[in-house]
């Protein structure tokens, strides 16, 4: 079950549209990658990450990891 991993990326555009003042909270460069990573999510391509494998489970990872 490697897909929480492989959407790491995919959970923080998700994060950065669904929770208010996540983007604030990311360094300067996780910003900056964020850009090269696609940006943050329009709503539509957000509702389609959450229903991917291990989306939920993805998200919760990356909120793990930030701590």
């Amino acid at each position: 079950m490697l897909d929480p991993i492989k959407l790491h990326v995919d959970a923080k555009r998700y994060l950065c549209r669904a929770n208010d003042g996540y983007w604030a909270r990311l360094s300067e460069d996780s910003k900056r990658s964020l850009e090269l990573q696609g940006g943050v999510f329009e709503p539509e391509a957000a509702a389609a990450f959450l229903g991917q494998p291990g989306a939920r489970d993805a998200v919760l990872l990356r909120q793990w990891d930030d701590l």
